[in-house]
């Protein structure tokens, strides 16, 4: 079955009547460009899981969940959207990160799956705290064996849920900006994530990709978007 590729900027997409709905939603910062948030679905037949009830996946680019706003924003976005499944992008936890603070920060009723930026990269303190994906699980849930790759020039994280009658596997993206020690060549950064894709569709269910990328699709003057949208998994 020929997979489809829907791209998704900060925009509520409900594929089926009482389906599945995506929500993207920005930064509390003031960045300004199309760069901020991606969600990228691919599916064999883009109606998930037609049935009685919801499943809502929002993403944040949080930029530090420890950071009080930060944190009210997030408040806010359950309170208003209720999501099953919240990706985090930049979440700023460390490795060393307390389990009392990580608690701390985890709104009622959610499980927190972390993964702190990796260790094997440029050190710079100022930036070790940064980065990080995590995601925000609704409870009850059941959690299956998820795909775990490793790219030098983004971050990448995936959880995959059972869910009534299907599975969903969601992928967590974080590309630090040009101007971070951890940044790579834009050449790099698409031969990998076209690799990246290759990998996540041999998932056998439906998959969503998620979260920032940090490129500004508003400057018609840079081909390196246009790149990355012609971004597909290469045929084996």
């Amino acid at each position: 079955m020929t997979r489809q590729y829907v791209w998704l900027w900060l925009c509520v997409l409900a594929l089926t009547p009482a389906a599945h709905t995506l929500v993207a939603v920005a930064p509390t910062s003031t960045r300004h460009t199309l760069s901020l948030v991606l969600l990228l679905l691919l599916s064999g037949d883009i109606e998930l899981n037609p049935g009685p009830a919801n499943f809502t996946i929002c993403t944040l680019n949080i930029r530090s969940i420890f950071q009080p706003t930060h944190s009210a924003a997030l408040s806010g976005l359950i309170s208003s959207h209720n999501p099953d499944l919240l990706c985090l992008p930049e979440t700023w936890i460390r490795h060393t990160t307390a389990c009392t603070e990580l608690a701390y920060c985890t709104p009622p009723n959610y499980s927190l799956l972390s993964f702190p930026r990796p260790f094997n990269r440029p050190n710079n303190n100022s930036e070790a705290a940064a980065g990080g994906t995590g995601f925000l699980i609704r409870e009850p849930f059941t959690q299956l064996p998820s795909p775990e790759n490793s790219f030098p020039s983004f971050e990448s994280s995936s959880v995959t849920l059972k869910l009534p009658g299907s599975k969903i596997s969601v992928f967590n993206v974080y590309r630090p900006p040009s101007t971070s020690h951890y940044s790579k060549p834009n050449s790099v950064f698409l031969d990998e994530f076209n690799s990246f894709l290759s990998l996540a569709a041999t998932t056998p269910h439906e998959f969503i990709v998620a979260g920032d990328f940090n490129i500004h699709a508003d400057n018609c003057t840079n081909h390196f978007p246009l790149s990355f949208f012609h971004c597909s998994p290469r045929s084996t």
